[in-house]
């Protein structure tokens, strides 16, 4: 695997999988959308997390929620790793 490759799985695979849970903030939707709909790698991707992503709607949602201090520091590494990209 190439670098380029390794570099493409690493940027979009955070991507994919916030699309897949329709977790990705308003404004980046589009972009993203026009990615996946272009990238065969992403869209691969994304077949194998819809299944599982459309799994979670039996779960109970205590089960799926995080802990307040979990949430807390997801936030702030996701925060973290944005500003390390530019």
């Amino acid at each position: 695997m190439s670098s380029a490759t390794d570099k493409h799985g690493q940027d979009h695979l955070e991507l994919v999988c916030l699309y897949a849970l329709e977790a990705l903030p308003s404004s980046e939707g589009p972009a993203s959308e026009a990615h996946i709909a272009a990238c065969a790698h992403c869209q691969r991707e994304l077949d194998t997390l819809r299944p599982i992503v459309e799994s979670f709607v039996s779960w109970p949602t205590d089960v799926l929620r995080p802990p307040t201090s979990v949430r807390g520091h997801l936030r702030e590494s996701r925060l973290i790793r944005a500003e390390n990209r530019c």
